[in-house]
């Protein structure tokens, strides 16, 4: 069973393993088209130069070349941050799960910020807005997966 809750921008949904964090950012499938072919074009322009660098001429084929270079590692920049820190650091195993900070400031009359550190001192902040009440029925949720996690209250 899978529980759903809301924050500030996106949700959390609780299975019976695996807290996700997802964000409300999303690329549409029409932009992932046109980055997936701009992509392939920039890649395959770029190895066509280097297999044909000898014929090169002057100083602009080696700017271009260059130009197509950089390129390459902002696509491998890009696709690194979309697997590894948009996918990847969003998925926590609630098993690992050991201390809960509720930070429920004063100040702040709107939001009530929420720590999760793991085990291995990974940690995750979620602020979720207070009119919604969803903190509360989070961390029972939290607690009846995980018995042993400490819930701190500040």
């Amino acid at each position: 069973m899978k529980d759903k809750f809301q924050f500030v921008n996106g949700h959390v949904t609780l299975s019976n393993d695996i807290l996700e964090v997802d964000k409300s950012f999303r690329i549409k499938e029409d932009n992932m088209l046109f980055y997936g072919v701009a992509s392939i074009s920039i890649v395959a322009t770029f190895v066509d130069k280097v297999i044909n660098f000898n014929s090169i001429v002057g100083l602009w084929g080696y700017l271009k070349l260059g130009l197509y270079g950089m390129a390459i590692l902002f696509i491998l920049y890009s696709v690194y941050n979309l697997i590894f820190k948009k996918h990847w650091s969003n998925k926590i195993e609630i098993n690992e799960i050991s201390i809960v900070d509720v930070d429920n400031d004063e100040e702040n009359k709107f939001v009530t910020e929420i720590t999760i550190s793991t085990n291995t001192k990974r940690e995750k902040v979620i602020k979720f807005r207070k009119l919604e009440n969803q903190v509360e029925p989070f961390l029972q949720s939290l607690k009846r997966r995980n018995a042993r996690i400490e819930v701190k209250y500040h």
